[in-house]
């Protein structure tokens, strides 16, 4: 909408000028109307809506239009003018463009030059608003970034915090989450932002992790429980409405008494069945949540920094049945402000609390984890005969022996209560072992994945045992399944039926899909294999079927062009099927012809 303001002393002139731009376009509106420039100055200031066009008469009295818009430019540089003169005034009119003015128009107003001239001026103020709306967009972006930048330092332990919004006083905390789908994460972040209360700020942290502060209230610790709480079963249940996801949640509480606890451990999405005493949440079932493939699934856990002057360590709650105690830390902190230590002692709470719910059984109730148990010696697998058996089955490429012995390595790991850290390590392992032991393995695996595959990333991106677990068996048996056929003769039937197809179908538009799905494998497999039976990609092997085809009929059929022997192999473009054709047999279809011919 472009919003006019008319200056003009005659009111004939204005009426007219109104009824002609009311008929123009609904795009158009006259938002004031003014006798002189005096009068117009004093109302634009609190004009609403504000003015996107002044169309001004240039001689008037008190207050002519140069010097009108000499003052209105002092004041607002950027709003459109356009003067309107007689025919005596042109000269005058000519030197009002050389001072800035816009546009200009001769009485009396014709209605097409007009209608121009607010189209143009229109699209003119469209693309300022754009640009303006960009740079704004820039300046937010770039000053939520320095802000997300000063969070991250912070949490680390090695900034200051100045400029964020942190809780002044009662108690702080920080929630970590884990998600290993993007659009959870996506999702997760938004609905933290939208949480004003009591969530401050909210981050993506360097490794991937969706840290959020939130203010408690001070008092009892059971308070700051509830209300820790309170937020986890907010943030379960908008995941559980909108993913099925897993949730693992850990809270740890400093209090301003010096007392400290927490709890971290695991919800699966699907409802929660019960609330137990402080910081204790019991989960119910939810099948979306019981393989790698649900939609999505995130990982919680929460480091709390006291505000008051009091640190120290005290006895943890329960936390229902599957409750547990132990030595508590602390987080030291400045009255009004965390201190970077205190914010950084809180994030690493956090992230340890996560990691101890690593090998949590889906839907266990919520346990106690601020108190960590004392650090043990690193876990380490004691499996002899299981990794020989192991070795055995990937060298004899038997699936099912692999799929057996995968989950008894995991079982290994969870009795000997093996941390985050030495789970990957278990699985880079077994990983290591795969690819070694069984031939081909990296060709094929490079071949299924649609990126460049990095065990690291992926691994990483798991928030539980059961997962890396179920992962790692999943890439197993992909790879397998795809080396298989081709080490048997089910696999050349494969490809000859392939062919078959092919020689069937040259004439129509191949897709791949079609194709696969006709010898009943998915896509990315059979691509690999037919690569591996034959030494051509798919493409390369249609693309001979049909310059051998377009041979045999530039031979045998001398009524059709060069292009029409195109269409009756499958390429539309006749351009394009002679520049192939020159690619593939060495000359053009023409030249082909005339050889065979001897021409």
């Amino acid at each position: 909408m472009l919003n006019i303001v008319i200056v003009d002393d005659e009111e004939i002139i204005r009426l007219g000028l109104e009824k002609m731009i009311g008929k123009l376009s609904g795009d158009y509106r006259v938002v004031g109307s003014f006798e002189d420039g005096e009068e117009a100055l004093a109302a634009l200031e609190g004009l609403e809506p504000r003015a996107d066009l002044i169309i001004t008469d240039i001689k008037m009295p008190y207050m002519d239009g140069l010097s009108f818009i000499e003052l209105l430019r002092a004041r607002e540089p950027e709003l459109p003018c356009i003067i309107l003169s007689g025919y005596n005034d042109f000269e005058y009119a000519r030197r009002a463009i050389q001072s800035g003015v816009d546009d200009y128009m001769l009485k009396p107003v014709d209605m097409q030059e007009l209608s121009a001239m607010l189209a143009k001026l229109a699209e003119r103020q469209a693309r300022r608003r754009e640009n303006a709306e960009r740079r704004e967009e820039s300046v937010r972006e770039r000053k939520a970034g320095e802000r997300e930048a000063r969070l991250r330092r912070l949490l680390a332990g090695d900034g200051d915090g100045e400029g964020l919004a942190l809780p002044e006083a009662g108690q702080g905390a920080v929630l970590v989450f884990r998600a290993s789908n993007p659009l959870v994460q996506e999702s997760l972040l938004n609905y933290l932002h939208a949480l004003k209360d009591p969530v401050r700020e909210v981050v993506v942290m360097q490794d991937g992790l969706l840290a959020a502060v939130l203010a408690l209230p001070g008092g009892e610790k059971t308070q700051q429980q509830r209300a820790l709480r309170a937020v986890s079963l907010r943030v379960m249940d908008h995941l559980q409405n909108r993913s099925g996801g897993f949730l693992a949640i850990g809270e740890c509480l400093v209090g301003a008494q010096g007392g400290a606890g927490g709890a971290a451990g695991a919800v699966k999405g699907g409802g929660v069945n019960g609330v137990g005493s402080a910081g204790s949440v019991v989960a119910g079932s939810a099948s979306s949540a019981g393989s790698a493939s649900a939609a999505g699934r995130v990982s919680v856990a929460g480091g709390t920094d006291g505000f008051g002057g009091g640190s120290g360590a005290g006895s943890a709650g329960s936390a229902g049945s599957a409750g547990s105690a132990g030595s508590a830390g602390s987080a030291d902190n400045t009255a009004g402000t965390a201190n970077a230590a205190g914010w950084g002692r809180a994030y690493r709470d956090a992230l340890a609390a996560s990691r101890h719910s690593f090998c949590a059984e889906r839907g266990s109730a919520v346990q106690l984890a601020a108190d960590l148990p004392p650090k043990a010696e690193p876990w380490k697998l004691n499996a002899p005969t299981l990794e020989e058996q192991f070795k055995t089955a990937c060298e004899m490429l038997d699936l099912q022996a692999i799929k057996a012995a995968l989950p008894r390595f995991f079982a290994e790991a969870e009795q000997g209560k093996a941390g985050y850290d030495e789970v990957i390590h278990l699985a880079g392992h077994l990983f290591y072992t795969l690819a070694t032991k069984i031939e081909g393995f990296l060709d094929a695996l490079q071949e299924l994945q649609e990126a460049a595959f990095d065990f690291h990333q992926r691994a990483g991106a798991l928030y539980a045992l059961r997962d890396v677990q179920e992962w790692l068996i999943s890439l197993a048996e992909q790879v397998v399944m795809a080396l298989e056929p081709g080490r048997s003769a089910g696999g050349k039937r494969v490809i000859e039926k392939a062919k078959a197809w092919i020689q069937e179908h040259y004439r129509e538009e191949i897709e791949l899909t079609a194709l696969s799905e006709a010898v009943f494998l998915n896509a990315s497999y059979f691509s690999f294999l037919f690569k591996r039976e034959t030494g051509q990609t798919i493409t390369e092997y249609v693309t001979q079927v049909r310059m051998t085809k377009a041979k045999e009929y530039l031979k045998e059929r001398l009524d059709l062009k060069a292009y029409q022997v195109g269409e009756m192999v499958g390429y539309a473009d006749g351009i394009y099927f002679n520049k192939l054709f020159k690619k593939t047999v060495g000359v053009t279809p023409q030249q082909y012809r005339n050889q065979t011919f001897g021409g």
